[in-house]
């Protein structure tokens, strides 16, 4: 795991579920078609009940790159803030500061395909135990060149990784790097430019 505050989340996999409101994600979790799929073909596979948790995301950078340079790498973050520091400050400084920070970075915007903040709102919208995190975040990479070169700047050594360390807890956070692979999607226009 490149993030240096971060370390590997000891987990084999995430799912992402998006929905146009919480309402729509309440109804689907909660649904007995879904709770019946779940007993029957998910439940077994795993050791324990998988750990949620839901907040509106922030699509703070999105980059379309071109198909031959498309082999993408993405870091789940999983932050839990500093101690002592409340919920909205730790909000506001990952998405208003540390994010800002990334975005300014050499070259950051080249290589970066999608930044994207998501406090925990502990809304509790399925019936999985709640994660110990205070939000989730992704952060997409072209391909493993580009990761790598992001990780190991100067840049991301003496002004982000210092950086991490105002606002999360390294001993509680972790980060999921992922093979990713979209299901369904009825994405439109308007989710690229961060509209509700």
């Amino acid at each position: 795991m490149p993030i240096e505050n971060a370390p590997a989340g000891d987990f084999d996999a995430v799912d992402e579920f998006w929905f146009a409101h919480e309402h729509a994600a309440r109804a689907y979790f909660m649904a007995a078609s879904f709770q019946d799929f779940w007993q029957q073909h998910c439940a077994p596979m795993l050791c324990q009940a998988p750990l949620s948790l839901s907040g509106r995301p922030r699509l703070l950078w999105c980059h379309e790159a071109s198909p031959a340079r498309h082999d993408p790498v993405k870091i789940i973050t999983l932050p839990a803030r500093r101690n002592g520091m409340s919920w909205e400050a730790f909000s506001h400084h990952w998405i208003d500061v540390h994010s800002e920070l990334a975005l300014a970075g050499p070259g950051t915007k080249g290589r970066l395909l999608r930044l994207e903040p998501c406090p925990a709102d502990r809304s509790g919208v399925t019936r999985f135990p709640g994660a110990p995190f205070d939000g989730v975040g992704t952060i997409e990479f072209a391909d493993a060149d580009d990761l790598r070169a992001e990780f190991e700047s100067g840049y991301y050594r003496d002004v982000m990784a210092p950086d991490e360390l105002r606002f999360t807890n390294p001993e509680a956070s972790c980060a999921v790097k992922v093979e990713s692979f979209e299901v369904d999607s009825i994405r439109r226009a308007r989710v690229w430019q961060n509209e509700p």
